[in-house]
């Protein structure tokens, strides 16, 4: 099963247009996925999430339904950020 890999306290964020910073969201994503999770699988993710320390693997189908969920519980741009993370991911596997 293929995977992304995304570092959650070291999250590349869009701050202004074309301004990129580093930011640690791995308590505020954490608990926006908790709050918005519908089965146990994304519960337990929200708490690897919280939890992480580096960077964490999330099966591609875990990783397309967080995106949904986090979409109606944050704002666009940190969605945005996963999301883009997790291409970057897919991209270095590819290449690997």
């Amino acid at each position: 099963m293929k995977q992304v890999r995304i570092n959650f306290k070291e999250l590349k964020v869009e701050v202004g247009v074309d301004q990129f910073e580093l930011q640690d969201w791995r308590k505020a994503m954490g608990n926006a996925l908790h709050r918005a999770s519908e089965s146990v699988p994304m519960s337990e993710l929200a708490r690897k999430i919280y939890y992480s320390e580096g960077p964490i693997d999330i099966l591609e189908e875990d990783f397309k339904t967080m995106l949904v969920l986090l979409g109606t519980a944050l704002k666009r741009f940190l969605v945005d950020a996963v999301a883009k993370a997790g291409e970057e991911s897919e991209t270095k596997n590819k290449e690997e």
